[in-house]
């Protein structure tokens, strides 16, 4: 060790890099299965490409990796408590949570087809034992969903990437660590690309004030007062034909509405299913901020405490806890002012997997969620993207359809992410394929 360096700063560094190497091997796990564990330096007089590990190794892996950081405790212990330097590196509420997710996605059904109940069991105890170092840790749910995504270090944020949002001599993003969520979210007439917009199946996902779905007769659901009387989750995540939104309304209706495929900027950046993203975006951002060459400061949050609390959820479903578990779903849905949920036994699974749906749209979950789960094929193989189309006459009165887009593939291949022919060819065939491939 070199003079003059303190030991107790060199644990913390190894530490966090561990975690990072922890992370990365828990994203390989989630999109190609199990890989090759690698802990060592290769040669490059004698590299060899290390077979596959089975993705139950590749979980153990992980775990051993966040218990000895736990079992050392150098990290600081949250967000919350460390001194503001820090803020936004790895501590160890964010061990705890990747442990508890990765231990969740081990029990899931895509990992766990015999539906092993030890292995819900295990995941439950990380799951519990992650919310409460997190609590005993300042962390807990923030108050204003709709604030939550703009709000540097408030107290749900448990590990986040934070972008730099300084100025560029050469010009922004390309090449920086810079995020440009509002060029690429906002509408036409805000001045961004809509380069992701949301779909009617997620728009309908938002249930009504009283906690029914659209689809129930009593809900008093009417297509042209869409947004009248839904979960305030749905303003507060998604732009719509006429939300409010820079001092301005946004408009998708055609003819002419400057949001719309007729809008004054082209069209080649309108929503083709007539949403916008609001989720993450903060209004006094200019997008791309081409003057000050800018980029958007929000934080891209990777573990926050109402993940957690679903993931808890979860586990409690399936080992036919129904009450612990909706304990947990109702303090999220508190927070949203939404009425509490009584649902047991098979209805309570559906009505927690919407719920994870809205309360983490958007936050690269669902997709993933549904590849776990194992019914990724059935929800999206040659299903259409549906979409709205407002019509809007000459006297201003407006006409509404939901109309399908572009059909969807997802065969059983998709489960898992194929492997680049040029890492097999280049490995000797040593490196497996995954099916279907």
């Amino acid at each position: 060790m070199a003079k003059n360096v303190d030991p107790l700063l060199v644990g913390r560094y190894t530490d966090e890099v561990r975690f990072i190497r922890a992370y990365l091997y828990f994203d390989l796990l989630r999109y190609w299965g199990g890989v090759p564990i690698v802990t060592t330096v290769p040669s490059l007089d004698n590299y060899k490409v290390t077979p596959r590990n089975t993705p139950e190794q590749v979980v153990d892996f992980i775990v051993s990796e966040l218990d000895q950081i736990i079992a050392l405790d150098k990290l600081p212990k949250s967000n919350q408590t460390c001194e503001d330097s820090y803020k936004g590196r790895a501590t160890m509420a964010a061990v705890h949570a990747l442990k508890a997710r990765t231990l969740l996605y081990a029990a899931s059904p895509l990992f766990n087809p015999s539906n092993d109940q030890s292995k819900w069991t295990i995941a439950a105890t990380a799951c519990k034992a992650a919310i409460d170092y997190a609590e005993a840790n300042g962390h807990q749910l923030f108050a204003d969903y709709g604030k939550l995504f703009i709000t540097p270090y408030n107290s749900e944020e448990i590990f986040i990437r934070s972008w730099w949002s300084g100025t560029s001599e050469t010009g922004w993003g390309w090449g920086q660590q810079v995020s440009l969520l509002d060029l690429y979210f906002n509408s036409p007439s805000n001045g961004g690309w809509c380069s992701l917009c949301p779909t009617q199946d997620m728009v309908e996902s938002y249930e009504t004030l009283e906690g029914k779905k659209i689809t129930d007769p009593t809900s008093g659901y009417k297509l042209d007062h869409f947004w009248e009387n839904r979960d305030p989750r749905f303003a507060q995540s998604i732009l719509f034909d006429g939300s409010q939104w820079k001092g301005n309304k946004i408009e998708t209706f055609l003819p002419g509405g400057i949001d719309s495929n007729e809008g004054p900027v082209g069209g080649w950046n309108y929503s083709v299913t007539g949403y916008f993203v609001k989720k993450f975006l903060k209004e006094d951002v200019v997008p791309g901020d081409y003057d000050t060459k800018k980029g958007s400061p929000q934080h891209n949050i990777i573990f926050r405490l109402a993940e957690l609390y679903l993931n808890y959820a979860e586990t409690q479903i399936e080992l036919g806890n129904d009450e612990e578990a909706r304990k947990y779903i109702n303090m999220v849905r508190a927070r949203s002012t939404m009425p509490a949920i009584a649902d047991a036994g098979a209805a309570l699974k559906e009505r927690y997997r919407n719920e994870r749906k809205v309360e983490l749209f958007m936050e690269n979950h669902r997709y993933n969620d549904l590849r776990r789960w194992d019914i990724a094929t059935s929800v999206m193989d040659n299903k259409a993207i549906r979409a709205i189309e407002i019509r809007k006459s000459d006297s201003g009165a407006k006409t509404y359809n939901i109309e399908n887009r572009q059909v969807i593939m997802f065969p059983e291949r998709y489960r898992f992410v194929p492997i680049p022919k040029d890492e097999i060819d280049r490995s000797n065939k040593v490196l497996i394929q995954n099916p279907g491939y």
